[in-house]
C-alpha cells in the first residue's frame, strides 16, 4: 500500500501494520463511537425515507400542492443519501474498490 490510510471516524493517520489486515479506526473509543453512529445513521434514514413515503403518497392522492410535495419529497432525498454516504464512509471507508 502506498496510500496512507486514516481512521474513519477520527481521520487521525494509521500506521500500516506490517502484517494482517490494515486498521480502520485509531481505537477502541473511535470503533464504538463509528458503531454508534451507524444506528443512529440507520434510524434517521429509516424515518426519512418514512416521512419522503407520506409526502409521496399525499401527493398521489391531491392532498396539498404539489410544488409544497415535490420540494418536501426532494429535501427529504438530498438528506437520505447525505447519511447515506456518511454511513459508506463508515462502513466502507468511501473506498469504490471495497
Amino acid at each position: 500500500m502506498t496510500s496512507t490510510a486514516s481512521c474513519r471516524k477520527c481521520g487521525t493517520p494509521l500506521p500500516e501494520p506490517s502484517i494482517g489486515r490494515p486498521r480502520t479506526f485509531c481505537g477502541v473509543g473511535c470503533r464504538r463511537a463509528a458503531e454508534r453512529e451507524v444506528r443512529r445513521l440507520d434510524n434517521s434514514i429509516a424515518e426519512l425515507e418514512g416521512r419522503q413515503l407520506s409526502h409521496q403518497e399525499s401527493a398521489a392522492f391531491g392532498n396539498g400542492t404539489p410544488a409544497h410535495h415535490e420540494a418536501k419529497i426532494a429535501h427529504l432525498q438530498f438528506a437520505i443519501t447525505a447519511a447515506e454516504a456518511r454511513m459508506s464512509a463508515l462502513l466502507d471507508g468511501g473506498d469504490d474498490d471495497a
